[in-house]
């Protein structure tokens, strides 16, 4: 039995185009591994420019060559079993992503990575998709072994801190606070703010820490996890931008909570600042929360001031705001109505999808089972969630994009993963984009 084989890791199938086995071992064929290597740098080069399906279509191009030849190459082979497995993971296709780099722990051995960096890195990333889908107790044996593999090698801190905090998203989310907080407690001891990497770390960190405080009913202890959780980003504004707007967001939702309006607004100031700056798209949510404050602050002149600042998103902006404001009466869960998005246009006929509204509404029982279980861990929680889905030709969901005003990340993973799991009909001319604005308020 392979050291690093455990329950659940090779349950996935693979993708119907994957071989049943590692090519090496199926035909006689000699295959020329240049064309492998086309393959796999086209793969790793549309990954790193987020281009996810492309790179999941290169990869598997490779692996169709590989069906009937072998190659004396096998590193070439879990390389593009790698690619696969990174693009479906961004794709919110976690079934498939398991599949992959469940497929690349396989020839490991033969390469002698499996117990170095390239060999943890894929257990982690086959935990984190267990992790996602929800499958917590198939999540902590990779992990493990991968934190294992990293202390073995003494890689940075930053890297094994990465895994702590991993595994204590894990710990958190099965309900063992102690364990997850030993473990963020861990990574912290171990990493060094300035540094980027580490900073990643201590922005996840921080932000689990807070969560973990606000669900226990400790919204002012909150706050200052969230404070070194924006410090951490906002001292690589460049490249985590977005992460410093979550920390400031998260803040302002606290303070909301706490009455203390004031200090939320200046929140949201900074979190305009930082959107302005990096060009960071979470503009118009920023500045519909500052909008919202505002009113309820008993200062509505302020909030048309900030609409005449921002003219271009100015009917964008009143129509979300009335959405987050008026929630009397309201159930649990609303959608708002779903708008069919050629690529680059607006709302048109020719790429509306025939069953949308079906679908949108198959989609409400699992967003309130979402939303319920961020209630058990924050009474009082509300707020909303922007999706925005791609729709392939054939009507398969190809990703799911979410902008989220207050609602914790758990929450958000979950309602990605409901949204990301459905099948429209085609779309009338071609792929199109579904743009699904959800309301999250407790019921009366």
């Amino acid at each position: 039995m392979l050291p690093f084989c455990f329950s659940g890791c090779l349950e996935p199938p693979a993708p119907p185009a994957a071989p049943a086995e590692p090519a090496a071992a199926r035909s006689s064929q000699p295959l020329d591994s240049e064309r492998l290597v086309v393959f796999r740098n086209a793969g790793r080069s549309l990954l790193s420019r987020s281009v996810w399906e492309m790179a999941a279509e290169e990869a598997e191009a490779g692996l169709r060559l590989l069906e009937t030849s072998p190659t004396n190459r096998p590193e070439l082979e879990a390389d593009l079993w790698e690619i696969l497995g990174q693009a479906r993971l961004e794709q919110l296709r976690y079934a498939e992503a398991r599949a992959a780099f469940s497929r690349q722990l396989l020839l490991l051995p033969a390469l002698r990575q499996d117990s170095n960096e390239v060999g943890a890195t894929c257990l982690q990333r086959l935990a984190v998709a267990f992790s996602r889908e929800g499958k917590l107790s198939e999540a902590k044996e990779p992990l493990t072994r991968a934190l294992v593999i990293r202390r073995a090698l003494n890689s940075p801190p930053s890297v094994v801190g990465d895994t702590l905090v991993e595994l204590a998203n894990v710990a958190w989310r099965t309900g063992d606070d102690r364990e997850a907080q030993r473990l963020i407690s861990e990574a912290m001891a171990m990493t060094h703010p300035g540094g980027e990497a580490d900073d990643k770390v201590i922005f996840r960190a921080q932000v689990m820490l807070a969560e973990s405080l606000a669900s226990r009913g400790d919204p002012s202890g909150a706050l200052t996890p969230y404070a070194v959780a924006a410090a951490a980003a906002g001292r690589h504004e460049t490249t985590l931008s977005a992460d410093e707007i979550t920390a400031l967001m998260r803040i302002a939702t606290t303070q909301s909570q706490l009455t203390r309006v004031q200090d939320q607004v200046e929140t949201l100031k900074r979190a305009i600042a930082v959107a302005e700056r990096t060009n960071d798209l979470s503009l118009v949510d920023v500045v519909v929360a500052l909008a919202v404050a505002y009113r309820h602050g008993g200062s509505p002149e302020q909030a048309e001031a900030l609409y005449q600042r921002y003219q271009v998103i100015k009917r964008r902006l009143h129509v979300l705001e009335r959405r987050l404001e008026d929630d009397a009466e309201e159930p649990a869960v609303e959608h708002l109505s779903a708008s069919a998005l050629a690529p680059g246009r607006s709302r048109t006929p020719e790429h509306e999808v025939a069953n949308a509204a079906i679908i949108v509404g198959s989609m409400r029982p699992g967003f309130r089972t979402c939303y319920e279980g961020g209630l058990r861990k924050a009474p009082g929680l509300r707020g909303a969630v922007r999706l925005l889905i791609h729709v392939e030709s054939s009507g398969a969901v190809e990703t799911v994009s979410a902008h989220a005003i207050g609602i914790p990340l758990d929450v958000v993973d979950c309602i990605l993963e409901q949204a990301g799991v459905r099948q429209f009909d085609a779309p009338v001319g071609g792929s199109t984009k579904i743009l699904l604005p959800v309301r999250l308020v407790p019921q009366p």
